[in-house]
């Protein structure tokens, strides 16, 4: 999933359709193929110096774990049940270690579940904001 997220190879519109298929679960894509009907215009696109960054960082990112217990804020965290970026195991581990945490999966979503499901995010995040009050 890595490697194909960094790769810099084909032409822009491979490119955007590689990193597409990593942001929504393949049914979706086969229900909804073109991704000018529900995703925000590309205006810029990065550069494979730029990808080769981020696959660095990716690498020698630190853990998070020790200081979980620390967030003292309400926290929400919202995950796909297909998203492959950030599987939903993370977030329920996450959730786990945050005081006061909320940790809602998405049915049928991937890493963009906000493009797909946009009335069902709001929804959820009114909910927690009212339940936080």
């Amino acid at each position: 999933m890595q490697k194909k997220l960094l790769d810099t190879s084909g032409t822009e519109s491979e490119r955007g359709m590689r990193l597409l298929s990593l942001l929504f679960p393949a049914d979706r894509m086969a229900e909804h193929p073109d991704p000018r009907e529900y995703f925000p215009p590309v205006t810029e696109s990065s550069s494979p110096e730029n990808v080769g960054r981020q696959g660095a960082a990716l690498g020698a990112r630190a853990g998070i774990s020790a200081w979980l217990g620390t967030v003292t804020r309400p926290t929400l965290l919202v995950v796909g049940d297909h998203d492959i970026l950030s599987p939903p195991e993370n977030s329920f581990f996450i959730g786990e270690r945050i005081p006061s945490a909320w940790v809602v999966q998405v049915r049928g979503a991937g890493h963009r579940h906000m493009y797909q499901y946009p009335d069902e995010l709001t929804a959820i995040v009114r909910t927690i904001f009212e339940q936080a009050r």
